[in-house]
């Protein structure tokens, strides 16, 4: 959902916002959903970055095997920007214990 979705909702309770939300998944995916087994929500009210992480600083962890994943690192919230982060610290990851 939208920043702007998710702060005019925030307070609802679990039950209400997949309500609000399920029409809007049925009409992304073009199917009708079924009614789920569990539901649950996870709520970060600052979980839009504003700008990057200092990667620098960062990547000196590496040494000691502390890998960090997130948009954060990019400062953009956007999960497919997390999801590029945690590939590029699993490929680090990978090339630490592969030796190469």
């Amino acid at each position: 959902m939208s920043d702007g979705w998710t702060r005019t909702h925030y307070e609802a309770d679990r039950a209400t916002l997949f309500d609000l939300a399920r029409p809007h998944l049925e009409t992304l995916l073009s199917t009708p959903l079924p009614e789920p087994i569990w539901t649950d929500t996870q709520r970060w009210r600052y979980a839009l970055p504003t700008s990057a992480a200092d990667t620098d600083a960062l990547a000196e962890g590496a040494e000691h095997g502390l890998f960090f994943a997130g948009d954060y690192l990019v400062g953009q919230g956007r999960v497919h920007r997390a999801l590029e982060t945690g590939r590029n610290a699993a490929q680090q990851i990978l090339r630490m214990t592969s030796g190469g």
